[in-house]
């Protein structure tokens, strides 16, 4: 089962539905798309707080060509931390990496997303692509990165779009473009929400 949220564990008053899918179950948080060893530490901390009680293990870190397969057979769950999108295409570029994600996906355990490690889910990013750049007129978000172009496990067609309740107006207009552009229908996910793909 995948299931991709806004805000996954972070907000302890409002996990009850989602937490239950991890209950006694062996939890891998992956943390390959948080940029700093103190970020990885603090959402690890934090984590711990709101769902140790309900899971069998709880542990994180970075997957690798080599651990992966090994952490594919142990855990129940992977849940990818929210973060960079440039890093989790990096990651996905490692064919050992994305093979083993999609032997644990086709096995029937359990892939939850936070936040921007949902759009991983997706077939393509030409729509965030086109998004972004509506928006971003002094390319501070931007940057150069052509969404279009990054990695994703492409397991389903459907798009999405995290933390709608916090984006500004303008980000909002250009999700209509986009979906008029693309011919599409964003699936819009509110911070405590989640969808299972």
């Amino acid at each position: 089962m995948v299931i991709v949220s806004s805000n996954g564990f972070r907000n302890k008053d409002k996990i009850s539905e989602l937490v239950k899918t991890v209950k006694n179950k062996r939890v891998y948080i992956c943390t390959n798309a948080i940029e700093k060893s103190s970020s990885k530490e603090k959402l690890f901390s934090l984590l711990k707080e709101n769902i140790e009680d309900f899971t069998k293990t709880l542990e994180y870190g970075e997957l690798t060509a080599e651990n992966i397969n090994k952490y594919v057979d142990f855990y129940d769950c992977i849940y990818m931390a929210e973060g960079s999108l440039q890093k989790i295409s990096d990651m996905l570029s490692c064919n050992e990496i994305k093979e083993g994600l999609l032997k644990f996906i086709d096995s029937g355990k359990l892939f939850i997303t936070e936040g921007t490690s949902g759009h991983i889910v997706t077939d393509n990013l030409e729509y965030l692509n086109f998004m972004i750049k509506a928006v971003d007129e002094e390319n501070k978000i931007y940057k150069c990165l052509d969404y279009k172009s990054l990695n994703t496990l492409g397991i389903t067609n459907e798009k999405y779009i995290f933390h709608i309740n916090k984006l500004l107006r303008k980000f909002k207009g250009a999700l209509k473009l986009a979906e008029k552009k693309y011919r599409i229908s964003i699936t819009e996910i509110a911070d405590d929400d989640f969808v299972v793909v």
